[in-house]
């Protein structure tokens, strides 16, 4: 056995290392097969396109072409659109050129915090889901403030559908 000195520590201070030389294969806790190789290399992406929803999710997307996206869309509907309410929401329609309808939800924060706002938004949608409409027509559907905290999605529905049905939209 090597000594190794370590000055004025003292004896305490010194170790005994051994000079036998070590197999790393008979003892080694990971076998060959199960071996981290490292990171793995960076997967090419064929697209920048985002995830479908898939199986019984697609049906309830409505696809981008089919919404209302921008600022102006809203802006040239709340303006010039026709309207048509009720107790609960209210119906704006503009005709479009694109030959189909287009939706657009709107919750002021009358309604609430941003979690209400967001769930009064998806009763929405899920109440046009169902409803056929058909015609160029550009339609933001408002949720006034009078909407209960703890509505029902079938009231809603009501709601929408009566709105849709006073409109030239359906």
């Amino acid at each position: 056995m090597e000594e190794i000195n370590t000055g004025d520590l003292g004896q305490d201070a010194k170790k005994n290392i051994s000079t036998e030389a070590y197999s790393t294969e008979k003892e080694t806790r990971i076998q060959e097969t199960n071996v981290d190789t490292g990171r793995p290399g960076r997967v090419a992406s064929t697209s920048n396109k985002t995830a479908e929803p898939t199986g019984d999710l697609k049906s309830h997307f409505l696809p981008r072409k089919r919404r209302l996206t921008g600022r102006q869309d809203f802006t040239r509907v709340m303006n010039y659109g026709g309207v048509y309410t009720n107790k609960l929401v209210v119906l704006r329609c503009h005709p479009n050129e694109y030959g189909h309808p287009r939706l657009g939800f709107s919750t002021g924060r009358k309604i609430g915090n941003a979690v209400r706002r967001n769930r009064v938004k998806r009763m929405l949608r899920e109440a046009t889901r169902v409803v056929p409409l058909s015609g160029p027509w550009d339609i933001v559907i408002i949720a006034r403030a009078s909407v209960p905290k703890n509505i029902d999605i079938k009231v809603l529905k009501r709601a929408v559908e009566s709105a849709l049905g006073d409109s030239p939209v359906t």
